[in-house]
């Protein structure tokens, strides 16, 4: 995953813990809930679990 400048735009961090926790759920949501074009508007968990299971990506 590349990470996107909406995870990093206007925020500031305090320490190391706080960035991996936010980058943590920012992945999280990333992967689950937000839909990406290029997969049907479908997110990227939701894509996975329909391709053939001989299939890796």
């Amino acid at each position: 995953m590349t990470i996107k400048t909406e995870f990093i735009k206007n925020k500031i961090f305090t320490n190391t813990n706080e960035l991996r926790q936010r980058f943590s759920a920012y992945a999280y949501w990333y992967n689950n809930n937000r839909r990406h074009s290029p997969l049907g508007y479908l997110t990227p968990m939701a894509f996975n679990k329909q391709l053939p299971l001989n299939f890796v990506v």
